[in-house]
C-alpha cells in the first residue's frame, strides 16, 4: 500500500508507535479480546475469521464437486436468499468470479421490494434453479419472506423435483432454519462456524458455496488468502494492514470521518461490501467512519477536509496501474487530501482484500475505541418494524408515519440543516433499477456539489443491514433523506404463509414497515430525518426534486 498523507505524515508514524508499544498484532492473533474491551462478550467468539480461510481450504475439493454435480444433474440458476454479510460477498463473487462454464448464473435477492423480486422470477427458469438460503440467526424476516415466496412458486410447478430439492440453506448450528430446512427436505443444509460474524463471513460458508456454484476457484482464492493474512502477521513496519487500520482510525479522530473509497465502475460491488464492513463495524457509541462510495474525479474540487480517500487501483501483472486510477489518485493528494493507494491485481486476489480490509478494521475498532464485532442499534429498527407489522396484522392498515409530500422546497429546508462536517443519507425504499439509480446519482452529485458534503445512497431495507448502524449509532453528524413511494396493490406480491387481515402480508407491506420502523429508530435516537412521500410515480417525484 502507497501512503500519501502530506503534513498529516506524522500520523502515520504516531499510529505505528502505538500499535508496537501496545502488541496490537500480535494480540489480535492470540485472540485476546482486550485489545477492543474488558469483556469478551461478542469477541470470544466472533474471532474466527482470523483462520477461517485456512479451515476451509480443506473443504475447497468438496465445495467443487458438489456444484459441479448440480449443473450434471441439471441445474442452470441459482439465487442467494440474504441480507447484508450474507448477500454482499457472493454478489462480489458473482460478478468478478462466476465462470459460466463450470458453475449456475448466482443472481441476488436482498430485498423486499416487490417489483424487484417480480423482475428476478421473470429471469428464473425455476425447473432449473437452485435457492441458497443463507441467514447467520436464521430468522432474518427479508430472507424467510423470500423463501416462502420462492417455495411456495415451485409448489405450483407440475411435475419435476420436489420444492424442498430446490433449495440449501447456509445457517450457524442450532438456528431455527436447521429445523425449518430439515422439515421441509432442503436439499442440503451448510452449517457455518458460528464464532463468525455475519459481515467477517466472506471468506466461510458463507462466501464460499456461491463462490462454488458460480463456477469459482474456491482452492486459488484461499491459497491467495493466505500470503495475505501472513502479511498481516507481521511486525508494524512491515504490516500495511494493521498500519492502514490505525492511520484511519486515527484520521477518523482527527476529523477525516469520511473514508472515500474510489473504485473503477467494475469493482463497484466491492465497494459495497466495504461500506458494510466499515459502517456496522464502526458506527456506534456516538463515534464512526462513514464510507462514501460511488464519487469520481468531477467530485473531487467538492471534497471537504473530512475526508480521508482510499483508491482501489487495478494493476498489471508487471505492476503498473490503471492510469485513470492513478490519475485520480494524484488529483485527490493535489487537492490536498490524504491517500492511500491499495494496488489491485485481480479477482484472484479477492480473498485477500475481504481479509486485509477486516484485519484493518478491526484495528480501526481499537482505534477508535468501539466494539467492531457487535451491531446494537440494528435490533431498534427491526424492533419498530415488528410494531408496525403488528399494527397492520391486527386493523389491515398500516399507520401513515411523519412523511412529508415530495418537493423542491420540502427539501431545501431539510438540507438547510447540514452544517461542515456532516453528510447526507440518502435511503431509497425503491427498486433497485438503472433508472432509479440514475436519479439518485444525479440527485447525489446536485446535493454534494452544492453544500460540499458527502452524499450516500442505500437502497431499503438493503442498507438497513450495512450503513444503518452508523446512521443510528455513529456520530449524529447525518442527515437522513428518506424515500418511500405506495405501491400499486395489482402489483404488490403476498409473502405466503404470513397472517394479517384476508389478504395477509405482503412485500409492499413490510418494506413500508421497515422503512417507518427506521425512521422512528431514527428519530428515538434524535437523529436528523426527513421522510419525502414519492407516491405512485417515484420516477416523476425524483425528476420534480432534481428540478
Amino acid at each position: 500500500m502507497n501512503f500519501r498523507l502530506g503534513s498529516l505524515e506524522p500520523t502515520l508514524a504516531e499510529a505505528e508507535v502505538h500499535l508496537q508499544r501496545e502488541r496490537i498484532v500480535p494480540r489480535i492473533w492470540a485472540w485476546d479480546h482486550t485489545v477492543w474491551a474488558d469483556n469478551d462478550v461478542e469477541i470470544a467468539d466472533r474471532l474466527g475469521w482470523l483462520d477461517i480461510h485456512r479451515r476451509m481450504a480443506g473443504r475447497a475439493a468438496e465445495l467443487t464437486e458438489w456444484a459441479r454435480a448440480l449443473v450434471e444433474e441439471g441445474f442452470r440458476q441459482a439465487v442467494l436468499i440474504g441480507m447484508g454479510g450474507s448477500s454482499l460477498a457472493p454478489e462480489v463473487f458473482s460478478g468478478l468470479c462466476g465462470c459460466s462454464e463450470r458453475g449456475l448464473e448466482l443472481l441476488i435477492l436482498d430485498t423486499t421490494d416487490p417489483e424487484q423480486i417480480a423482475l428476478l422470477e421473470e429471469r428464473l427458469d425455476l425447473a432449473a434453479t437452485l435457492f441458497v438460503v443463507a441467514t447467520k440467526s436464521g430468522g432474518t424476516v427479508e430472507t424467510l419472506s423470500g423463501y416462502q415466496y420462492f417455495r411456495a412458486r415451485l409448489a405450483e410447478q407440475e411435475g419435476g423435483r420436489p420444492p424442498g430439492e430446490h433449495f440449501v440453506a447456509i445457517t450457524d448450528p442450532g438456528s431455527s432454519l436447521v429445523n425449518l430446512a430439515r422439515e421441509a427436505g432442503f436439499r442440503r443444509i451448510f452449517e457455518n462456524d458460528p464464532n463468525i460474524g455475519g459481515r467477517y463471513s466472506a471468506l466461510s460458508l458463507f462466501g464460499l458455496v456461491p463462490l462454488a456454484l458460480a463456477g469459482g476457484d474456491v482452492g486459488s482464492l484461499l491459497a491467495q488468502t493466505e500470503s495475505f493474512a501472513q502479511l498481516a502477521e507481521r511486525p508494524v513496519a512491515d504490516n500495511d494492514a494493521a498500519r492502514f487500520g490505525m492511520l484511519m482510525g486515527r484520521l477518523a479522530l482527527a476529523g477525516r470521518d469520511k473514508l472515500t473509497i474510489l473504485l473503477p465502475p467494475a469493482l463497484a460491488s466491492v465497494g459495497d461490501w466495504i461500506e458494510q464492513l466499515i459502517a456496522e463495524s464502526l458506527g456506534k457509541s456516538g463515534r464512526g467512519i462513514v464510507p462514501v462510495l460511488g464519487e469520481g474525479a468531477d467530485d473531487v474540487a467538492y471534497f471537504g477536509n473530512d475526508r480521508f480517500c482510499v483508491a482501489v487501483v487495478p494493476c498489471a501483472p508487471d505492476g503498473s496501474l490503471d492510469a485513470a486510477m492513478a490519475a485520480l489518485a494524484d488529483r485527490c493528494v493535489e487537492a490536498g487530501h490524504p491517500v492511500a493507494v491499495m494496488p489491485f491485481a485481480g479477482p484472484e486476489d479477492l480473498g485477500g482484500h475481504f481479509f486485509f480490509w477486516e484485519f484493518a478494521t478491526a484495528v480501526a475498532g481499537h482505534a477508535l475505541d468501539v466494539h467492531p464485532f457487535d451491531q446494537p442499534d440494528v435490533e431498534s429498527a427491526k424492533v419498530a418494524a415488528r410494531t408496525f407489522v403488528a399494527a397492520y396484522e391486527r386493523c389491515g392498515v398500516l399507520p401513515e408515519g411523519q412523511t412529508v409530500e415530495a418537493s423542491p422546497r420540502a427539501l431545501a429546508d431539510f438540507l438547510a440543516l447540514a452544517a461542515q462536517g456532516d453528510y447526507l443519507a440518502i435511503q431509497a425504499y425503491l427498486p433497485a433499477s438503472p433508472d432509479h439509480r440514475q436519479s439518485l446519482e444525479a440527485l447525489r452529485r446536485s446535493v454534494a456539489h452544492r453544500l460540499d458534503i458527502p452524499v450516500t445512497v442505500g437502497f431499503g431495507p438493503r442498507f438497513l443491514h450495512s450503513t444503518g448502524q452508523l446512521h443510528k449509532g455513529g456520530a449524529a453528524n447525518g442527515l437522513n433523506l428518506q424515500l418511500v413511494r405506495r405501491v400499486d396493490p395489482t402489483t404488490d406480491l403476498p409473502i405466503p404463509g404470513s397472517s394479517g387481515g384476508s389478504d395477509g402480508m405482503t412485500f409492499g407491506t413490510l418494506q413500508r414497515a421497515q422503512a417507518l420502523g427506521d425512521g422512528e429508530a431514527l428519530r428515538n435516537g434524535g437523529r436528523r430525518l426527513l421522510t419525502l412521500e414519492l407516491g405512485s410515480d417515484p420516477a416523476a417525484a425524483l425528476a420534480r426534486l432534481l428540478s
